[in-house]
């Protein structure tokens, strides 16, 4: 498996500009594959991490796991490589200085500051959640944890028109990217230690290296050394989310120990692949659910509905809305006594393939990995052709930047998707967020599209 990845990732270098594989959509999804089964395979058969649900699994088990999921790899590449091109788009008029998008912009961040102000300061000090009082927390306050999210979105499509700038060589007001973005990090900070998250520090410093590398089209081994560190400072990233402030303040010798820990291989290879455990649920599944499961599915796409709208839907609108839906409810049926005593507090996704099959079973879910290539392909064009709509290119990065999230939840990414485009209507307007939506599904849906053709569009005004 890792030589026929390899050969292909290696065969399309020598065809096109190394950083534009490097910083491809289908090969940083591949790679980060490549954790989430083969290598968390290795280290579960050879008990090199800690697992954090105890479960045995032969080697026979995820051995048939592994072929399975790399049938789901070998679909996405064929719809990867079964589109050439996306549609290419007209000349689109810059945002004036006064546009309304800046001002709900920091209205995201007043959102976030008033979320920090109820919910992370007690006193004078800022709150940390330990273990699952976050998600306890979360039960039922869902709106309210929106505000910690949604500044970061509307961040990531402001990245989106920057680099649409940048590549048209426009001129734009910089101080107003310059102070976004220091604003965005100090927030992201302060999340990152009080959320226990090291997805809100590593998600913009990515994104401004992505905007940055992909408007000079050079810096191949900038390139590479950005995408290797999403995985391989997870162990620095892990001790920094879990470091206690009173501690890191006073500088005393608990934060020594704390990082000591980096010097454990232990704890090394279980904070990379902790987060990966594709091939753990996946072997689960096909226990659980046997060969009629694995062949039909197991509850007829009512988790993806739940995944996609109806998990949106808060609790005060929906008084009997149930505790275990979607991505809980996969959960729920791969590890049921995890819920011997009530709902349990951990939430664990089950992968994109356990997903994917979950619905209707292994037909479909292969035909939905054949399609998640196409949409890669799609928006890796987004990402590189300079007359991309900025909102696409925002969209690209927003993927790109999620692409952990698509291979661990599946249809469960969906309910950030729509979050993320709720975010760009009430930034640009319901109009250009139709438009350039629009622009994109020509190359996701045609039956096929010749590498010398490239479909017209009009103007976008």
């Amino acid at each position: 498996m890792l030589f026929v990845i390899a050969a292909l990732f290696l065969w399309e270098i020598a065809t096109r500009p190394a950083i534009k594989t490097v910083i491809s959509h289908f090969w940083y999804f591949s790679l980060l594959w490549l954790i989430f089964f083969p290598f968390r395979a290795v280290l579960v058969s050879e008990d090199l991490v800690d697992l954090q649900i105890e479960q045995y699994f032969s080697v026979e088990q995820l051995f048939f796991a592994l072929l399975l999921a790399f049938s789901f790899w070998i679909s996405s590449y064929l719809g990867y490589k079964s589109t050439w091109r996306v549609a290419s788009i007209g000349q689109i008029t810059l945002l004036s200085p006064g546009a309304r998008y800046r001002r709900v912009f920091w209205g995201l961040i007043l959102a976030a500051l008033v979320f920090i102000m109820t919910m992370l300061v007690d006193g004078a000090e800022l709150k940390q959640f330990q273990g699952n009082e976050q998600n306890e927390a979360r039960t039922g306050a869902g709106p309210t944890f929106a505000l910690s999210a949604l500044y970061m979105l509307g961040f990531i499509s402001l990245l989106g028109v920057q680099l649409y700038i940048n590549q048209n060589k426009a001129r734009e007001n910089l101080r107003f990217f310059l102070l976004s973005t220091a604003t965005v990090l100090l927030i992201s900070v302060i999340f990152s230690v009080a959320l226990t998250s090291r997805r809100y520090i590593a998600e913009p410093l990515l994104g401004l290296l992505i905007v940055f590398l992909v408007s000079r089209e050079k810096g191949i081994g900038l390139a590479i050394l950005s995408i290797l560190a999403t995985f391989l400072l997870a162990p620095v990233l892990q001790l920094f989310r879990y470091i206690d402030i009173a501690s890191l303040t006073s500088l005393d010798m608990g934060v020594i120990e704390h990082f000591a820990q980096l010097v454990d291989l232990r704890f090394v290879l279980t904070s990379i692949s902790s987060s990966f455990e594709g091939i753990d649920h996946l072997s689960a599944y096909l226990q659980q659910a046997g060969w009629f499961g694995f062949l039909f599915g197991t509850d007829g796409g009512l988790s993806w509905l739940f995944n996609a709208v109806l998990g949106l839907i808060p609790r005060n609108l929906w008084m009997n809305k149930p505790e275990i839906y979607g991505s809980i409810a996969q959960q729920h049926f791969l590890y049921p006594w995890m819920y011997a005593d009530g709902a349990a507090t951990t939430t664990i996704p089950v992968s994109y393939v356990t997903d994917f099959i979950f619905g209707f079973g292994v037909m479909v879910g292969l035909f939905m990995a054949f399609m998640l290539g196409r949409l890669l392909r799609v928006l890796q064009e987004c990402l590189w052709n300079r007359n991309s709509h900025f909102i696409l290119k925002g969209f690209s990065l927003f993927v790109f930047l999620n692409m952990f999230n698509v291979l661990r939840g599946g249809t469960g990414f969906l309910q950030s998707v729509i979050m993320f485009f709720f975010v760009g209507i009430a930034m640009y307007g319901l109009s250009p967020v139709k438009r350039a939506v629009g622009q994109v599904l020509p190359g996701l849906f045609s039956i096929y599209s010749p590498r010398s053709a490239t479909p017209r569009l009009g103007p976008n005004r």
